[in-house]
């Protein structure tokens, strides 16, 4: 290859770093190395105080069984294929089309980016079909159970939000607690060690390693970019409040319904 045909690929390089990162051009740059988002992320995930989410789960998580992998993975399915719709009520929400642009980046990952056979509801579902998670267990949990895992809260306050700084916030607090959530659903599911080889290959566990700490840094960087004043960030601090609760509930929730079927 001689130098020039060099110089043009690499300017061909530079042209779509500027498309697919135009936040390098037109604003501050928020990325994973940036000090305000490594402070911010900080003080967020000492508010949410992770650990108190997961009280008594991870008690109850501590005895492997097939029982506590179908419970848990029929009900974080049913979350993970709800979270794209209230986010898209976000998205809907904000007051503009330059949050909408940030608000829905994470969404469209969610979706599978530009591969449909992705989508991360789908690709988790296919995980529990290899351990032999029927679709009628599935059903038969959720009939049982659905109402002690607080979804309906879940819709109600993003419904409710009424201002763009608390649907950000809403969004951050889903987001919060994303490498807990995964990896307590990784090893409820791995309760035998063919079950963990299984779910150490699925493709869902090995995506959610990398993009989780990325959805969060986007969440901040909204939080930054939006929330100059202090009424805004007081805002954005009771929408984040109500889904951390959110969480607490979820998993409270989880916790009585292994109890009860423990006793069938």
């Amino acid at each position: 290859m001689n130098a020039l045909q060099e110089m043009n690929e690499q300017e061909q390089i530079i042209k779509l770093e500027i498309m697919v990162r135009s936040d390098r051009v037109f604003e501050e740059v928020y990325d994973a190395d940036s000090p305000r988002v490594i402070e911010e992320t900080k003080i967020f995930t000492e508010r949410a105080k992770i650990p108190t989410i997961f009280n008594g789960t991870w008690d109850r998580l501590k005895t492997k069984s097939s029982l506590n992998m179908e419970i848990i993975g029929t009900f974080w399915h049913h979350f993970s294929s709800l979270a794209p719709q209230v986010m898209c009520i976000a998205a809907a929400k904000v007051s503009n089309n330059l949050m909408r642009h940030y608000v829905v980046q994470v969404i469209f990952e969610e979706l599978g980016s530009r591969n449909h056979r992705m989508i991360h509801p789908d690709i988790f579902l296919d995980c529990l079909g290899k351990l032999e998670v029927s679709d009628s267990r599935r059903g038969e949990l959720v009939n049982k159970y659905l109402s002690y895992l607080s979804f309906d809260y879940l819709i109600k306050i993003m419904n409710e939000a009424d201002s763009d700084s608390k649907l950000l916030g809403i969004l951050l607090g889903l987001e919060i607690d994303a490498n807990e959530n995964i990896s307590t659903v990784y090893d409820a599911l791995s309760y035998s060690d063919e079950a963990e080889e299984l779910v150490k290959k699925s493709p869902f566990f090995v995506m959610h390693k990398v993009v989780e700490d990325e959805h969060i840094r986007l969440d901040v960087s909204n939080y930054l970019r939006f929330c100059p004043t202090e009424k805004n960030k007081e805002e954005f601090r009771e929408g984040f409040d109500q889904a951390v609760l959110f969480w607490k509930m979820y998993w409270h929730g989880i916790s009585r319904i292994i109890d009860k079927e423990k006793m069938i």
